[in-house]
């Protein structure tokens, strides 16, 4: 009988990690649609994800998803293989920082952390960029993506948090 509860255990948490990854990459997908481009921005909306995810402990995105949507990345944009993946992973690691020094709940406070992490990722990108192509990163192009994203922040977390909830409600009910 527990050997059976605990291949119910498991294939509930199995079935729940499927889901919160489809949700992932369906947000990858969208962010490089050629959609953006028609609209003349191009939102961070892995970024958005990454944040959200860590700092509100939700099950989103873990080490394995960063890797893997890096080198996907990396294959789109014929990136050296690991430099997306790499970049992943130091904001991930920023974000724990972050995560473990945050104090306050507010969404005013919240917005300006994601505000320090995003001004961090575009840091980060823009010097591995200066380092492959030897050219700086036009920064009136990145800036109507950077306010864009930042606009962005208090809708899509209201819309993760409301996901992330039904689904758990309904993991919670079978």
């Amino acid at each position: 009988m527990t050997k059976h509860l605990h291949f119910i255990s498991l294939t509930k948490s199995l079935w729940q990690t499927l889901k919160f990854s489809g949700i992932t990459w369906l947000l990858v997908g969208v962010e490089f649609c050629d959609f953006w481009t028609g609209l003349g921005v191009r939102p961070f909306l892995l970024l958005l994800l990454l944040y959200v995810s860590l700092i509100y402990s939700l099950p989103f995105i873990g080490i394995p998803s960063l890797v893997t949507i890096g080198l996907f990345q990396d294959s789109l944009y014929h990136y050296p293989l690991g430099f997306w993946s790499c970049q992943y992973l130091i904001l991930y690691l920023f974000l724990i920082y972050q995560h473990k020094n945050r104090l306050v709940s507010n969404l005013i406070f919240s917005w300006g952390y994601f505000l320090i992490f995003l001004l961090f990722a575009v840091v980060l990108q823009s010097l591995g960029w200066y380092y492959l192509t030897h050219q700086s990163v036009p920064v009136l192009r990145i800036m109507p993506d950077f306010l864009f994203t930042l606009s962005l922040y208090p809708l899509f977390t209201w819309a993760i948090f409301r996901l992330s909830r039904k689904l758990m409600l309904r993991a919670e009910k079978r």
